[in-house]
């Protein structure tokens, strides 16, 4: 199943209702019907019954293309119900986006993650030249060139941001902004620069105040985490999930329809 929707780059929620008798695992992605690799979610999931799938765009493209499929790659086994595009909701006032210099970046983010795709291995800054990504085909080790498993990492000094091409063509949009945005925090929203669990919490803030998808936010860490399983990093993956649920549930109680 192949929807298409004129999105005209405008945040927005496109909700998905669809119904299977039996157990499926229903595969959904929405992408830019435009551009090559510029994912805004891919998912799966089981369900049975009706269900709602809501895709969450604070950023959006032209023209959405969405493909749901079952683990055959076809629309056996589940039907569409029901499509509608309602406002994304967010909460802004749990971050300080008043911040000039945060705002800045989250736009600088957020160009870069639509664009990271397609673009060519560079150097890349916003509009001010105060923020720089040096985009690199795979990040390597200072000391002997060895490849590293890490998506993206910051100097602690000078505040430049280092993201692997590699890792960052395989990540939907949302999940380059959720990387992008720990790496920042490390230097510009933590009390102490190399504490990993905080920067965990200022990015998992701002990604859901902004009203990105929290699927993506898990799925990217918890495939970084994977390689790299450390009593550390099981802890910040429960902690995610913490955030994630805290969030919707405490913070923001406000439910779509």
């Amino acid at each position: 199943m192949i929807l298409k929707y004129r999105s005209n780059r405008m945040p927005l929620v496109i909700k998905l209702t669809l119904k299977a008798n039996d157990p499926v695992t229903v595969f959904i992605r929405c992408e830019d019907a435009l551009r090559p690799n510029t994912k805004y979610t891919d998912r799966y999931n089981k369900m049975q019954g009706i269900e709602d799938f809501l895709i969450r765009m604070p950023q959006s493209p032209e023209l959405s293309k969405i493909t749901v499929v079952n683990e055959n790659g076809n629309d056996d086994g589940f039907s569409l119900v029901h499509k509608a595009v309602i406002p994304l909701q967010t909460q802004m006032s749990v971050f300080d986006f008043g911040n000039p210099g945060i705002a800045r970046f989250i736009t600088f983010t957020q160009e870069f993650a639509e664009r990271a795709g397609y673009l060519s291995p560079g150097e890349y800054y916003n509009k001010t030249r105060e923020y720089k990504i040096t985009y690199l085909s795979e990040i390597t080790s200072h000391t002997n060139s060895k490849v590293l498993n890490t998506p993206a990492r910051i100097s602690a000094s000078s505040g430049l941001v280092e993201v692997s091409k590699r890792k960052f063509n395989k990540y939907t949009v949302p999940s380059r902004i959720a990387v992008l945005l720990h790496e920042f925090c490390h230097v510009y929203a933590n009390h102490d620069v190399s504490s990993e669990t905080e920067a965990d919490k200022h990015a998992a803030t701002i990604y859901l105040a902004l009203g990105y998808p929290r699927i993506d936010l898990i799925n990217v860490f918890s495939n970084i985490f994977y390689r790299a399983d450390t009593d550390l990093n099981r802890k910040r993956m429960n902690l995610f999930i913490k955030y994630v649920n805290d969030f919707d549930n405490k913070i923001f109680s406000v439910k779509y329809a």
